[in-house]
């Protein structure tokens, strides 16, 4: 993969103004940051872009290798390197540390152990973009590889999600587009105070965009690739641990809507709630739930019970 010089990059942009700010996160990700930040760099485009990169104090040298890049693309490179960690204090890095940075009419965020393969990723969402108004965001295929690259799984991206959606599709979770996929509108400047609650910040990120357009799926652009390791946030969790943070940030999402009185939406994601939380529920404990909610028996004395 040959990558270009910062001249070479600048040289093929038509308009001053950015289009795109590229946000990386990284933590830990120093065997990995390289791929990710290359896969921008390759991107041949019309659209001028920018790159941010935040570092949440990495503990190897992922902060060295960020401002290696920033050296040597200057006029891209944006680096954020805050004093302390803030994923670990429950605090939101992308709306607290980074949001006010986005100078671009189009956000992409990428995990710095992901990477993006296809140099025409960026021209064709926002080309599509640009020539569809109707339209917030732009997706595509999705494939995964194991911390030494290895190929995983072809796509992680299953069929039925390998289309379009309606506004209201999205809005109410149908659609789910994965974050490193994604280019959409730079919309919002703040965000719900319930959305610096949730673990999974891009289901309730899609959501919210559902409020001002439809979802497309471009199936011209290649794979990019979600990266399964130990040091990942969500992938090395167990299955009743992925549907307790799912469950949690559904629950966040019914409270947002409930609070916004859209009733309809506040419904369908308290019963995803609640679809999450049941799947570790055993027969029994269903009936003893439908005996405590119909029939009034003593909830202490059925959990005292339970065997």
């Amino acid at each position: 993969m040959v990558i270009p010089t910062e001249s070479e990059i600048i040289s093929q942009f038509e308009d001053s103004d950015i289009a795109l700010t590229i946000v990386c996160f990284s933590f830990n990700h120093a065997a990995f940051i390289s791929s990710a930040i290359k896969g921008f760099l390759i991107q041949k485009t019309k659209f001028r872009f920018e790159i941010i990169c935040y570092d949440d104090c990495s503990t190897d040298n992922s902060r060295d290798i960020i401002q290696s890049y920033k050296d040597n693309y200057p006029n891209l490179f944006t680096v954020i390197f805050p004093d302390e960690n803030h994923f670990s204090k429950g605090r939101n890095p992308f709306i607290d540390k980074v949001l006010p940075h986005l100078k671009g009419r189009y956000i992409s965020c990428c995990e710095g152990d992901d990477f993006w393969v296809d140099p025409n990723k960026v021209q064709l969402q926002l080309e599509f973009l640009e020539a569809n108004p109707d339209y917030v965001l732009a997706t595509h295929d999705v494939a995964s590889v194991d911390q030494k690259g290895t190929l995983v799984k072809e796509s992680c991206v299953s069929n039925y999600y390998k289309q379009d959606f309606s506004e209201v599709e999205l809005k109410l979770g149908w659609a789910g587009p994965l974050t490193q996929a994604l280019i959409y509108r730079n919309i919002y400047s703040s965000y719900p105070e319930e959305f610096h609650k949730v673990h999974l910040g891009d289901a309730f990120l899609a959501a919210l965009l559902g409020e001002h357009g439809k979802s497309k799926y471009l199936e011209t652009i290649k794979p990019s690739y979600y990266r399964l390791h130990n040091g990942g946030v969500f992938s090395p969790l167990g299955t009743d641990d992925r549907h307790d943070v799912q469950s949690l940030t559904f629950f966040w999402m019914y409270k947002y809507y409930k609070r916004v009185n859209d009733l309809n939406a506040a419904h369908v994601y308290k019963m995803k709630a609640l679809e999450k939380l049941v799947r570790g529920i055993k027969f029994k404990d269903f009936v003893k739930l439908f005996l405590i909610r119909f029939f009034g028996i003593n909830m202490t004395k059925l959990i005292k019970s339970r065997k």
